[in-house]
C-alpha cells in the first residue's frame, strides 16, 4: 500500500478526531485493512484516544488480533521505563516527575517486564500485575496465609512469561516458618488465576535473595552466588547452570542479549579485562562462550542493568572523578559511553509499550511515565 494512501489516512484520523473533540459528528469512511494499518503505526496514548471516536475505532483497536500485532510492533522497539519514588513528605514537587501511583507506593519493581506487564509487590505479601501504558492493574490472591510477619521479608518474588501456553507466571520463594532450611516455590498462572505449591531441593542453592532474573527462550535465570539457578516456564521444573571460576567478578544483571542468556564479567591475569559473555548452545551442549568486550570507563564503578537492542547497554555509573551516580548508555558497536543526568529512580525496567489486558484487570487512572527507546539514538542526546 501507497505511502500516499496512508498519508490520506492519517488526515482522516486527525480530521476526525478533531471534529469529535469539538463537539462536532461527521462519517469517516475508511476501509477496515486501511484503518488497521494506520493504527499499527501509532502510539498506545493516541490508540486509546482514538477508541472513543467511534465504535467502528473502538471496534478495531479492541481486537485480540490487533493487540497482537501492535505487541509484535512494540517487542522491536523496547523502551527503557524509568519510575520515579512516589512522593516523600516535605519533598518540593519539582523533584517528582514519574512518581508511582498511590496504591503501590510501598511496592518494589520485580526485575523484569514482558509484553507491557509489570510485576510489582510490597512487604506485605500483596502482588500486583499493571500494565502502565493503559492504566490497568491486577492484585493476585494470596500465596500463603498466616506466615510470621518476620518472614515475609525474605521472600523472592520472580516473573516471567510462558509464550508456548500464552501465560504469565509469578514465582514466590518463601519460607513457611522459622523452622525451613529451603524455601516453598508457589507458582501463580494468570491462566488459571491460582496459585500451585512445590518443593524442590535446587531451592537449597538460593543464596539469600537470589540476584537477578530474566526469562529468555521460555526458561527464567536467576543468579545466586555463582550459579544460575533455572526454571522452565511451561514444564515448570528447575535446574542448575554452574558459573566458571575464572569469569571473576560480576558486573551487570543477568541479561538477554540477543536471544542468550549473557553477563558481564571483569576478568584478571592473562585475559585482563571487562567481557561480555553468552550461554549458548554447542553441539547440543550449553556451553559460555566471550562474546565482547566492554571498553567502558577504566578505575569508575558501574553496573549495566539491562540490553536494549542495537548495539545499546543501560546501566549506572560512578566515575572516577565524580560522587554522583549517572544513568549510562553503553553503545558496544561504537565503544561510546554516554554519562546522563542523575536521578534519584525507583526502578528502570526494560518495556514495550502494549495494550495487553489480562483477564481481572481494572482500570488504575493515568501515570505519566518517561522512557527511551532502544534504538540508535542520535550522537549527544539523553534520557531525558
Amino acid at each position: 500500500m501507497s505511502q500516499r494512501k496512508y498519508g490520506i489516512g492519517f488526515l482522516f484520523l486527525f480530521d476526525s478526531i478533531g471534529y469529535v473533540y469539538k463537539g462536532k459528528k461527521f462519517a469517516v469512511y475508511l476501509p477496515e485493512e486501511l484503518l488497521t494499518n494506520i493504527f499499527l503505526r501509532l502510539g498506545v496514548n493516541f490508540l486509546l484516544r482514538c477508541k472513543s471516536v467511534c465504535k467502528t475505532w473502538l471496534s478495531v483497536i479492541s481486537n485480540p488480533l490487533f493487540v497482537e500485532s501492535q505487541l509484535r510492533r512494540a517487542l522491536m522497539t523496547p523502551t527503557l521505563l524509568i519510575i520515579d519514588y512516589p512522593r516523600a513528605a516535605g519533598l518540593p514537587s519539582t523533584n517528582i516527575v514519574n512518581p508511582f501511583p498511590r496504591l503501590f507506593e510501598k511496592c518494589n519493581v520485580v526485575s523484569c517486564s514482558y509484553n507491557g506487564i509489570v510485576c510489582l509487590c510490597d512487604d506485605n505479601d500483596a502482588i500486583y500485575l499493571w500494565n502502565p501504558s493503559i492504566g490497568k492493574f491486577k492484585k493476585l490472591p494470596p500465596a500463603t496465609r498466616n506466615r510470621p510477619p518476620c518472614l515475609l521479608r525474605y521472600d523472592k518474588v520472580v516473573f516471567g512469561y510462558d509464550s508456548i501456553s500464552d501465560d504469565y507466571k509469578v514465582l514466590k520463594m518463601v519460607y513457611e516458618n522459622s523452622k525451613d532450611f529451603m524455601r516453598k516455590v508457589y507458582v501463580y498462572s494468570t491462566k488459571t488465576d491460582s496459585w500451585r505449591r512445590f518443593e524442590d531441593r535446587i531451592m537449597r542453592k538460593l543464596n539469600g535473595f537470589g540476584q537477578t532474573d530474566i526469562v529468555v527462550n521460555g526458561v527464567l535465570y536467576i543468579k545466586s552466588g555463582s550459579e544460575l539457578i533455572t526454571f522452565d516456564l511451561h514444564r515448570e521444573v528447575f535446574g542448575l547452570i554452574r558459573v566458571p571460576d575464572f569469569f571473576g567478578k560480576n558486573m551487570s544483571n543477568v541479561l538477554d542479549f540477543e536471544g542468550s542468556v549473557g553477563i558481564v564479567f571483569k576478568s584478571v591475569g592473562d585475559a585482563e579485562g571487562i567481557f561480555l559473555w553468552t550461554l549458548d548452545d554447542v553441539s547440543g551442549q550449553m556451553q559460555w562462550t566471550k562474546k565482547l568486550r566492554i571498553n567502558a570507563y577504566p578505575g569508575s564503578l558501574w553496573w549495566l542493568y539491562c540490553y536494549l537492542g542495537a548495539g545499546l547497554f543501560f546501566g549506572k555509573m560512578v566515575p572516577d572523578h565524580d560522587m554522583f551516580i549517572h544513568h549510562i548508555l553503553y553503545d558496544y558497536e561504537t565503544e561510546e559511553t554516554k554519562l546522563h543526568v542523575r536521578e534519584n529512580v525507583c526502578a528502570t525496567v526494560k518495556y514495550a509499550k502494549t495494550l495487553v489486558s489480562l483477564n481481572g484487570f481494572e482500570p488504575l487512572g493515568n501515570m505519566p511515565t518517561k522512557s527511551i527507546t532502544g534504538k540508535k539514538r542520535s550522537r549527544g542526546s539523553s534520557i531525558d
